[in-house]
């Protein structure tokens, strides 16, 4: 049953879902977005991108990271989470931002290049627990989403 709960209805997440979904068709065929989901925590934010994740079309490629509730941050936490699921030259430069070895705006810019190659649904979870490089990464990507086909998707707190 554990795994059933996101197939039923989200009860009053009707227009929510008909939005974000709305937005991540929109996205595909450009300028890619950014959406927020805000709320009170217990309040389903999960569930409700869990179920947009399941309405995307096959041929979306889904990345979802996630912040931590960490005393100290895990630098580009999300980001390492769905390091596997992107290019090499991400990969690369994630590896080197955070040995120190290479400047975050080079990972940021290998990010870019890398949703523009794919259709995507970035799924960014509690980025009010985010560490600076990860809020850095979204102003970056938040700015330049209109030459990509994504939808970044991040959830918060009140």
């Amino acid at each position: 049953m554990e795994g059933n709960w996101l197939m039923m209805d989200l009860l009053e997440r009707e227009a929510v879902l008909h939005d974000l979904t709305g937005q991540l068709q929109a996205a595909m065929s450009g300028p890619g977005r950014l959406a927020l989901v805000r709320g009170e925590a217990g309040i389903g934010k999960t569930a409700v991108v869990h179920r947009v994740v399941q309405l995307a079309d096959p041929q979306i490629r889904v990345l979802v990271g996630a912040c931590d509730p960490l005393a100290t941050p895990r630098p580009l936490g999300p980001l390492t989470d769905l390091a596997p699921r992107l290019g090499w030259p991400v990969r690369t430069a994630l590896a080197g931002t955070l040995t120190g070895t290479c400047r975050s705006n080079e990972v940021f810019d290998c990010l870019l290049a890398d949703l523009s190659t794919h259709p995507s649904l970035l799924v960014v979870e509690d980025i009010h627990w985010a560490d600076e490089a990860t809020l850095d990464l979204l102003r970056y990507l938040a700015r330049r989403l209109p030459s990509v086909p994504a939808l970044v998707l991040a959830t918060y707190r009140l």
